[in-house]
């Protein structure tokens, strides 16, 4: 609570300068943001090895993080250095990449409580997820014309990889509530949902030139990043104590 308190903070004071100072902090702040979670993907990969389903989960998780934080350098090296807008750019290229990582991750993630997951539950994620997609690509294809082919590509990826990580997202949070896993695991698929609004406002605001790096939409970026951070950390406790109970 400290961590996402401190950068809304950030985030807010920010915006109350003027637009370069934005834009410099807004690229700072997400280092080591994407760092903490870096480390501790590679912490947890190393505190719990690479057995069984969730060291499938820890090193798709730890990948996912490293393609972002490449991402994350790659964007500010384009705006800060290079000058020139970064989307779309190489960065997406790395962005997209750790997508589908991430589903590996989460469906890992879950899979040891699969049995709690009802046909209702796994209905109602899919059907949602499709609402979402079916919007997303309705307003990209609305948006298109103004749009070049690249810009279009990126557009429609992106609802499409959301989409799919929503469904493993909701099930995670519809099993918290169904009394089945904690709430500290549950930080993990609200990061995911974060990362999906975060995703979609920034797709919006890109379309209709609102969007520019330290954008209050950012905060919904750091919070994905530190939730599923602590969410994933939670985990290595949980192990710690069963090992020493054993």
């Amino acid at each position: 609570m400290a961590i996402l308190a401190l950068l809304v903070s950030i985030n807010t004071i920010a915006n109350f300068l003027d637009m370069n100072t934005t834009i410099l902090v807004g690229n700072i702040v997400y280092v080591p943001v994407v760092l903490l979670l870096v480390s501790v993907s590679a912490f947890t990969l190393i505190k719990l090895g690479h057995d069984g389903m969730h060291g499938i989960a820890w090193i798709s998780l730890l990948i996912a993080s490293s393609l972002w934080l490449v991402a994350e350098v790659v964007w500010i090296f384009y705006e800060m250095v290079l000058q020139v807008d970064p989307f779309p750019s190489l960065a997406d290229v790395f962005y997209s990449l750790g997508y589908p990582f991430l589903f590996v991750f989460m469906l890992a993630y879950i899979s040891p409580v699969r049995k709690g997951i009802t046909k209702s539950s796994l209905s109602i994620a899919v059907s949602i997820s499709a609402v979402i997609l079916f919007f997303g690509l309705y307003q990209t294809i609305d948006s298109s014309i103004e749009l070049d082919s690249l810009d279009t590509f990126y557009a429609i990826l992106y609802p499409v990889l959301d989409s799919i990580l929503i469904v493993p997202a909701i099930l995670g949070i519809s099993l918290f509530f169904s009394g089945r896993v904690n709430f500290m695991w549950t930080m993990v698929c609200f990061g995911i949902l974060s990362l999906f609004i975060a995703d979609t406002i920034f797709m919006y605001s890109q379309m209709d030139d609102t969007y520019y790096t330290g954008h209050q939409i950012e905060i919904l970026f750091y919070f994905s990043y530190v939730l599923i951070a602590f969410g994933v950390y939670d985990q290595v406790r949980i192990f710690g104590q069963k090992n020493k109970i054993q």
